[in-house]
Order: structure tokens, then sequence, then C-alpha cells
């Protein structure tokens, strides 16, 4: 077993998200095509001597005991009966509450990460398996970086994407609750109607075509922007800026702007900096980060 482990955790945005009435278990199912980009939280795994010591340095503004590291961390210990001590040590970059991911990336970085750390016990789709007893986005991060991703997040497909364009994300000065989204939804009866939706080939098909035709949509774009009309001058900057196509990412509050030239991209974010303090320009990617062992 080795020292260290080092692990990128990478943020998503949702390239399209259908959103269906919810389950007899409240649950809403889902229809999405899962992008991940490059841009990172960063984690190193330290092993310690001290059985079952779990030690996580960050900023936190939540108890331990609701921190998804943490909970993947007993996760993981349960599961393989490996209960050797670690330090986690988490530099945060992804901000939360931005339909990014940040939160679910972290917690399937530290059930790579121990499973590299200790000698690999679980396979990817074991990983995944237990990754989806901590959250629904967690199984996508565990496996890919591009995934046509459906049911409660659990049933995966990963797909070839495409690395020619950047992605401008842009954050506003607020954050949105997932369950208060849902519930906007269901109060509007905004769910995605059969005649809209998208098969996977059709996903598949459509993200690799031109961008000027994705006519990939979100289905909580109607009632965020209803509450938030931020999101119309955000789109205005981007697509006067030169990007293609916009949406928001999984429940808010992050939207995006897909650009096909970097220079358009670099004057989008110059633009949109003048009315924002977070916006970063990314690139699609093309493989999941790998845990390295130090």
């Amino acid at each position: 077993m080795g020292d260290r482990v080092r692990v990128l955790a990478p943020a998503k945005v949702n390239l399209h998200l259908e959103v269906f009435p919810p389950r007899e278990d409240g649950y809403h199912p889902i229809l999405s095509l899962f992008q991940s980009i490059s841009w990172y939280d960063e984690l190193v795994i330290r092993s310690l001597k001290e059985k079952d010591t779990c030690e996580i340095e960050g900023e936190w503004s939540i108890p331990r005991e609701e921190n998804l590291i943490w909970k993947a961390v007993i996760a993981f210990r349960k599961v393989t009966d490996l209960h050797g001590g670690v330090r986690i040590i988490v530099k945060k970059s992804i901000p939360m509450g931005a339909g990014l991911g940040g939160g679910s990336s972290d917690a399937a970085s530290t059930l790579l990460g121990m499973n590299q750390l200790f000698g690999n016990p679980l396979k990817e789709e074991e990983l995944s398996d237990l990754g989806a007893t901590l959250g629904s986005d967690v199984p996508f991060f565990c496996r890919t970086s591009l995934a046509i991703v459906s049911g409660r997040g659990e049933r995966i497909v990963p797909i070839r994407g495409r690395k020619d364009y950047k992605v401008v994300v842009v954050i506003p000065p607020f954050q949105v609750s997932t369950r208060e989204a849902y519930q906007w939804i269901d109060q509007e009866k905004g769910w995605t109607q059969p005649r809209e939706s998208k098969t996977g080939e059709n996903l598949e098909t459509l993200l690799l075509g031109p961008i000027e035709k994705w006519n990939f949509f979100n289905a909580f774009g109607p009632v965020l922007e209803d509450r938030y009309p931020v999101y119309r001058e955000i789109r205005r900057i981007l697509h006067e800026t030169g990007a293609i196509f916009s949406s928001i990412s999984g429940s808010g509050s992050s939207m995006f702007g897909v650009y096909g030239a970097e220079t358009d991209a670099r004057k989008g974010e110059e633009e949109l900096k003048q009315h924002f303090s977070m916006v970063k320009v990314t690139i699609p990617l093309d493989r999941r980060p790998i845990p390295i062992l130090e």
C-alpha cells in the first residue's frame, strides 16, 4: 500500500436534462447528457497508522457526518472491511449549489482514491454501485467523463465525445436548492413531455453533429428563468460574444455557453467578468482523471 493518493475531482455540466413526473417513491426519473469539464477539486488521501481514523481537512460549512467525502470513506470501509486510517486534504474550487456536481465528484474521487490506496479491492462496477448509495450523480463520476444518464442517475451509458469546443461557465451570485427546484417543476407541471423526449441514440447523434443544430434543453430552465431573470442577461452576453449554445446546468445555479473558438470563449469570459465574479473557461474531458499513487 502506498503512502498517499492524489486525485482530481472534475465538475460536470448537463448538456441536456429531461425531468419526468415523480414516481411513487418520490424520485423523478431523468434522461440527461453528463459532460465532465476541466474544473477540478483536488483530493490528497494519506494513509494513517491509527485504525478507523478519518481526518478531513478543508473549508466546510456542514457537519462532518453530512459531508459526502466522510460518507464515502464509511461506505468503502463497510463494503471492503478495510479499516486503515486516512487523512483527506481537500482543495475546493468547484462552487457548491451550482449544478456542477462538485460534492458528488468529491465523493466519487474519494471512493476511487481509497480503492487505489488500499490495493484496488473493488472493480469499477462495484465502485459505481457503492457510489449510488451516496448520491444520484456519484456513479457517473466513478465511471466515465461523458455519458447518457437515466433513471435516478444509476443507469449510465458511456459514449464517445468531442473536444472541439470550449465551455464558459458562469456562476450567478446565488445558489439554487435542488429540492426547491424539483418542487417548482412539480408545482407548474413542467415535466418533460413524451413528444419532447429524446432517446439515447438521438442524444449521441446530436452531440456529434454540428453544434449549431444542438436542440438540447434543460427541463428546469423555464422555472428557473422565471424566478431569476438574470439568466436571460447571461444568455444574451454569451451569445453576443459568440456562444453557439447555452443552458443552465443541473438544477442551477450555473449557466454555461458553448463556443467553437477559444478566442470567442475568452471574449465571453472577459465580458461576463464585468458583471459576475465567478466565470471560468473550460474544456470537455474525454476521460476520467486517474488517481495517482504517490
